[in-house]
């Protein structure tokens, strides 16, 4: 009976050592998954700040590309008014010599 009420205690402290060692490893793991989860939420929230940084770098990028682009077609403009401008001044010279030829006729 001594035997068996020993070997029963040392049987109840194993199961008890079992016991502190899984909750001893439940609370880590707990621990480790709060940890991830706080990790996860700043990195999604890193991610959101990242997209909205994109677009608008994005939305940046576009209105310089359109202010290019709109610098170029001012270019242009200026250019194809400048050509106007000589073309009329041409038209001009050449409707003022046609005149004069016509009155030497």
């Amino acid at each position: 009976m001594k035997e068996q009420a020993r070997l029963k205690e040392r049987i109840g402290q194993r199961v008890q050592e079992m016991k502190d060692q899984a909750n001893a490893k439940v609370l880590a793991l707990s621990e480790e998954l709060c940890e991830a989860q706080k990790q996860a939420e700043e990195n999604r929230a890193k991610a959101a700040s990242a997209e909205a940084m994109a677009a608008a770098a994005q939305s940046e990028a576009a209105s310089a590309a359109n202010g290019a682009a709109a610098s170029e077609v001012q270019a242009r403009l200026g250019s194809a008014e400048a050509e106007a401008e000589q073309l009329r001044a041409e038209s001009a010279r050449l409707e003022a010599l046609l005149q004069q030829a016509e009155q030497q006729r």
